[in-house]
């Protein structure tokens, strides 16, 4: 499997480490325009027929820029990517997808323990839901450089919690007004130090609390994420937009 790194920053750099020390993976080139380290500063001049998967960590407008590239050059290249910004054009970006008959994942967060603690999440939600006794609230930490507030990993929670119990029917990010409504999800956010990521779930009644947590120790389980998404996302027969979460789920044997 011939794999292409597209942006090259802490995360792309430790995806590069492992596709160097794994067997049946070749890296063919790096690009970045923000790093003189790379091999190559546009995606413009890469050779697509060389490539079978370009994990891409960049910003944004790099990865829009290179959808729109493969698209029209190789859509039979995969791509899997874990840059976040580009909400602006998930209408478009979808839609090049399904026309191009690519094969593209997206993964908010590629650590498969957070994942698992996604699903956990919510079949304890399922739990829960029958007791009225128990309120929720979800505590999320990170260094206090990232620059998202909640965490993507929150957010999921989040709208897990509120589609699966019934009497919570809203997120409340933070809060600035004291006292909340009783069927508001509340998401509280501090960012501090070089915390990697710690994400709590909490159920809390008048007698006993139940608490379930994940704590990111290492980077490096991002990059590990994302080579095994790429190494099962070019087994994919049918083209389309899959997720990370599509990949844990054939795992673990629940359906996509």
């Amino acid at each position: 499997m011939n794999i292409l790194i597209h942006g090259y920053g802490k995360v792309g750099k430790l995806v590069e480490k492992l596709v160097l020390e794994t067997q049946g993976v070749k890296l063919v080139g790096i690009v970045s325009s923000e790093n003189s380290e790379s091999t190559l500063s546009n995606i413009n001049k890469v050779d697509l027929n060389k490539v079978d998967v370009i994990i891409d960590f960049s910003t944004g407008s790099a990865f829009v820029s290179m959808i729109k590239y493969v698209s029209v050059n190789n859509p039979k290249v995969c791509v899997v990517t874990g840059t976040s910004d580009w909400e602006n054009y998930t209408d478009e970006l979808t839609k090049t997808v399904a026309s191009n008959n690519m094969r593209f994942l997206y993964g908010a967060n590629f650590s498969i323990g957070t994942a698992l603690f996604i699903e956990i999440a919510s079949e304890a939600s399922k739990m829960f839901n029958n007791f009225e006794m128990f309120d929720v609230a979800l505590l999320d930490i990170h260094h206090r450089k990232k620059k998202d507030m909640p965490s993507g990993t929150a957010k999921t929670i989040a709208n897990n919690v509120v589609d699966i119990i019934n009497r919570k029917t809203s997120s409340l990010y933070g809060n600035t007004n004291g006292v909340i409504a009783d069927n508001q999800f509340h998401v509280n956010s501090i960012r501090v130090g070089e915390n990697k990521g710690f994400h709590e779930l909490i159920f809390d009644s008048e007698n006993e609390v139940v608490k379930i947590s994940q704590q990111t120790l290492s980077r490096y389980n991002y990059a590990h994420g994302a080579l095994k998404s790429a190494q099962w996302l070019i087994t994919q027969q049918k083209p389309g937009y899959y997720t990370f979460s599509n990949y844990i789920r054939t795992i673990i044997g629940m359906q996509h």
